[in-house]
């Protein structure tokens, strides 16, 4: 985040975290949901929308990748962004109030 005001994100910030297709879905998916997503069914999700299927047909390997990807590298961002909340005993992700940032 930026050190000059916190909460307040840069030019560069965001535009470094909307590189990205997944984190782009995951923001977007989230603005439609009313609640709380847990990992696992959000990964399921980025790999149908990824490999242009349903959710009942992603395989492991697709829901996998995705899900290693999510937990180590863009869920983190997000949440270090304060652009969602992440809770790692339940797993569940919900928007924050800084999304309004971007």
């Amino acid at each position: 985040m930026s050190e000059s005001e916190p909460g307040k994100l840069t030019q560069d910030e965001v535009y470094d975290l909307l590189s990205n297709p997944r984190r782009r879905f995951i923001i977007s998916h989230l603005r439609g949901r009313e609640g709380p997503v847990g990992l696992i069914e959000l990964a399921k999700t980025v790999a149908a929308w990824e490999n242009r299927t349903t959710v009942e047909e992603v395989t492991d390997q697709q829901e996998k990748r995705v899900y290693v990807s999510l937990y180590q590298t863009h869920i983190p961002k997000l949440d270090d962004a304060g652009i969602i909340d992440y809770d790692q005993e339940t797993g569940l992700i919900t928007l924050a109030d800084n999304v309004t940032a971007l």
